[in-house]
């Protein structure tokens, strides 16, 4: 997988980690991706963005994991227009059209109140049309329609984020805490003690979870957990699943696989050994300077990770 990396951030000699990232699956389509990296100034906004063209005369069907956040689908193509995926809690299917260009767009947990304040449970394992949320939307969709690229569109993105001032969005005080504790225990937790730490009821949380984010707290949690599980397992496809379902947090590797049927329908086994086989192809592009999406083309100095 290459990661890339602007030259501004290699002169002023910063670290940049790779913000964690619901995980994508087969790159067969061409996959290309985004991650908006906390230096972003919409970065409390925007999660990544991903992009999947289909110049066959047949749709395609791509695997959705499970995530914590909602997505909003910009189909590209003669008739352009953008649909909301909300949270989903099994793995969906996004249906491609022939010779159409599917630019996705994942929010951060609880960033949907930005565009709406209705409660987001609403539109769990739901796709609706865009436009009842997005102002003008017919003036964001032909720009990105007639976008020569996947980094115009993203250009295009950012000035629309920026006139809708969302560089002022905030997420709720106490779902922003509980959502970097779980982020930092890597879904591995009980419910309590994450009351505790952000000083509040369970109920209260599991409230704010459902309004904000689409899902309660302990399924957040279970999402969270799957997908730090599988990124292992893909990156580093180990001999043995049973260290690996130890690591996060499942009681064996039975478990880790009952858990894998309910949100994905197949086991880890089954997921490592017989599907998504090639990860090489995803781009994943990570800038800590905004301003760099200007220039074209950018100036970017690539590195090779493992």
């Amino acid at each position: 997988m290459a990661l890339y990396i602007s030259n501004r951030q290699v002169m002023t000699g910063q670290t940049l980690s790779p913000s964690f990232v619901p995980t994508l699956l087969e790159a067969k389509y061409g996959l290309k991706h985004r991650v908006f990296s906390p230096p972003f100034k919409f970065s409390k906004l925007l999660l990544d963005s991903y992009e999947i063209s289909n110049r066959k005369d047949r749709e395609i069907k791509y695997p959705v994991v499970p995530t914590g956040c909602v997505t909003l689908v910009f189909m590209l193509g003669p008739h352009a227009h953008g649909e909301v995926m909300g949270c989903n809690t099994v793995l969906r299917e996004l249906v491609v059209p022939p010779k159409m260009t599917a630019y996705c767009v994942r929010l951060r947990a609880g960033a949907f109140r930005f565009f709406s304040h209705i409660d987001v449970s609403e539109l769990t394992d739901q796709t609706v049309p865009m436009g009842q949320w997005v102002p003008n939307l017919e003036k964001l969709c032909q720009p990105m329609r007639y976008a020569e690229s996947f980094h115009e569109r993203n250009i295009i993105l950012q000035r629309f984020v920026d006139k809708l001032d969302g560089k002022c969005f905030y997420i709720n005080e106490k779902l922003q805490k509980s959502i970097d504790f779980i982020k930092d225990r890597e879904g591995i937790l009980k419910i309590q003690s994450l009351a505790d730490e952000v000083e509040c009821t369970t109920r209260y949380l599991s409230r704010i979870f459902l309004q904000h984010v689409g899902v309660a707290t302990k399924m957040y949690c279970q999402i969270y957990q799957l997908n730090a599980s599988l990124q292992s397992i893909l990156e580093t496809r180990p001999k043995s699943l049973l260290d690996t379902s130890i690591t996060y947090g499942y009681v064996d590797q039975t478990h880790m696989n009952r858990v894998y049927r309910k949100f994905l329908f197949c086991t880890a086994y089954e997921l490592k050994n017989y599907g998504l086989k090639d990860m090489s192809r995803i781009e994943r592009l990570m800038d800590p300077d905004p301003s760099m999406l200007e220039f074209k083309p950018p100036y970017f100095l690539r590195a090779t990770t493992l």
